[in-house]
């Protein structure tokens, strides 16, 4: 089992924020209670201001902006929870051509502008907060509509010609 040395850490504000995905860090071979997987971190650094009850900016414990690290194995397979998480970055579901051989997490997330809310939970430690992001959705970046396919099917539905069975 990993131990990490006790260090001070300040949690993530909950709430609504808006951030962008400024690394895609991946870990191969980490050992894990399920043995050796390979990871993948999005490290999400928000763009929501926050101010501390001092009224300034508020940072993390070494004055950074905040960030949120997402971490998750590193699968890519329709399973799982990082083809959910995928699919709400992406704002739309996964398609056969989002599994190639050679996919890039990095040139996936790398600079996507998205929305997250985080959820505040007690943490294992008495008097600790743990911070988990509950919903993710793109922001700005969301996949294009042809709308010249949705014309041809308003122009259908207007002539009458539908596939109602009515």
């Amino acid at each position: 089992m990993l131990s990490f040395p006790k260090s001070e850490f300040t949690p993530h504000p909950a709430g609504q924020h808006q951030g962008t995905i400024y690394e895609v860090e991946i870990r191969l071979q980490e050992e894990t209670p399920w043995g050796l997987k390979d990871k993948i971190i999005l490290k999400i650094q928000s763009e929501t201001p926050m101010l501390g009850e001092d009224g300034k900016q508020r940072t993390d414990s070494e004055g950074r902006p905040m960030f949120f690290n997402l971490w998750d194995f590193l699968t890519v397979t329709r399973k799982g929870k990082l083809a959910s998480r995928r699919e709400a970055i992406l704002g739309r579901p996964l398609t056969p051509q989002d599994f190639p051989d050679d996919y890039d997490p990095e040139t996936e997330f790398l600079n996507r502008k998205i929305g997250y809310v985080v959820k505040h939970t007690a943490g294992k430690e008495p008097n600790t907060v743990s911070a988990g992001i509950e919903t993710l959705w793109p922001i700005g970046n969301a996949p294009t509509v042809d709308m010249s396919s949705a014309k041809s099917q308003s122009d259908a539905s207007s002539t009458g010609d539908d596939d109602l069975p009515f």
